[in-house]
C-alpha cells in the first residue's frame, strides 16, 4: 500500500484545473480527469512534491537516489520528468 506524500491541484496552460498530481512511496501519479483515474508518471519513493509559484505548468519532485538526493522537474504539468542532481547532497 502507498502511503500519499502530498497532492497538488493546480491550473496549468498544459492540463487545465482537472489535474492532479500525488506523490506516494511507489511514485508520482497524475489524474487528468479530476481523480477519476491515475497514472504513475515518475517511479520512486517520493519525499516530497511541490508545484512551482511562478510557473503552473513547472512540479518538482524529490526522491532518494544513489548517490545522494535526485530532484526531479516537470515543466509539462507532471507530464514527463528530468532529474537533477542537486549539489552537495549526501550520498
Amino acid at each position: 500500500m502507498s502511503s500519499l506524500v502530498a497532492v497538488s491541484s493546480e491550473s496549468s496552460s498544459a492540463g487545465g484545473s482537472e489535474w492532479l498530481l500525488a506523490g506516494t512511496n511507489a511514485g508520482v501519479f497524475l489524474s487528468q480527469d479530476a481523480g477519476v483515474t491515475w497514472g504513475n508518471v515518475l517511479p520512486g519513493n517520493v519525499e516530497d512534491i511541490a508545484a512551482d509559484r511562478t510557473d503552473p505548468d513547472t512540479y518538482y519532485a524529490l526522491i532518494p537516489g544513489a548517490p545522494g538526493q535526485q530532484l526531479w522537474v516537470s515543466q509539462d504539468a507532471g507530464q514527463t520528468w528530468a532529474s537533477r542532481t542537486i549539489a552537495g547532497a549526501p550520498p
